[in-house]
């Protein structure tokens, strides 16, 4: 599976400079070679930058709903997947929402982001979803974790009792330092013992934000698009798992059946002191 990650550069804050940033994801999908099969775009790609809650609203009912009839184009006329971090609303609520496209355009899933952060609750009114995003891509089990869903491993041991192959990970984090995006990521990957597959902005800063990744599920980092705008590409087998020893010395098993097989949750929530 050929898989293209973007990472745009930092949006400005202002509807201005969400167009903008929405203009050099567009050109930059048109500049992709031909023969791609999945494209992930970050968290609220057709808001970028916008933290009033009018302004963000506003934009997503207009220059964001075009901009998504755009990427349902791209995927139509390329005959590839993508998933992009959105705003949505629906019934009246609003939601932190990746959709998933199929080849042909349409959405066929959306994961609703389950850990909102105190400004996304708070300030923008978002409302939190209330399961695991799983879902069919082409033969492949992918799993969700929008940006501040990282930090919490119960989410991921749900993803890796359910045999995920690909974790998609739209993001928009900003002050969190390279390296430790880097050992998340790579951490997360082997929890899942699965692909991790990252996409954010960048801040322009060598030692914050960016760090747009695609990780094997051994951990090992096969692309990092480091600090500055650009797309990631890597061609990658969703089957693969990370194959260890069960012990020293004992035979190769693999590592996510491995740790299904000798967890128990049962005790974790006891503790005593």
């Amino acid at each position: 599976m050929k898989v293209s990650i973007l990472q745009p550069p930092y949006p400005s804050g202002s509807s201005d400079g969400a167009s903008v940033c929405l203009e050099w994801i567009l050109d930059s999908l048109a500049a992709l070679p031909p023969q791609q099969d999945f494209v992930l775009l970050p968290e609220y790609a057709n808001v970028p930058g916008l933290s009033d809650q009018d302004e963000m609203r506003r934009f997503a009912d207009q220059d964001g709903a075009r901009f998504l009839e755009r990427i349902s184009g791209f995927a139509r006329e390329r005959s590839c997947a993508v998933a992009v971090g959105t705003v949505a609303e629906e019934s009246g609520i609003w939601l932190n929402r990746t959709l998933m496209l199929d080849r042909s355009g349409e959405v066929v899933y959306h994961y609703d982001k389950i850990h909102l952060t105190e400004q996304e609750s708070g300030t923008l009114e978002l409302v939190a979803g209330d399961r695991v995003g799983l879902v069919d891509l082409e033969g492949a089990t992918v799993g969700f974790a929008t940006c501040f869903d990282v930090y919490f491993p119960e989410l991921f041991a749900a993803m890796l009792h359910h045999g995920v192959d690909i974790v998609l990970s739209p993001s928009y984090q900003r002050s969190e330092i390279a390296d430790r995006l880097r050992y998340m990521s790579q951490t997360r990957a082997v929890d899942c013992d699965a692909w991790f597959l990252r996409s954010s902005y960048s801040a322009g800063d060598p030692d914050r934000a960016g760090r747009s990744l695609i990780v094997a599920p051994d951990g090992e980092i096969v692309v990092d698009a480091g600090s500055d705008p650009g797309v990631i590409t890597a061609d990658i087998e969703p089957d693969r798992k990370f194959v260890k020893p069960r012990s020293h010395g004992q035979p190769d098993v693999r590592h996510g059946s491995l740790m299904n097989d000798r967890r128990r949750p049962e005790v974790y929530t006891g503790g005593s002191r």
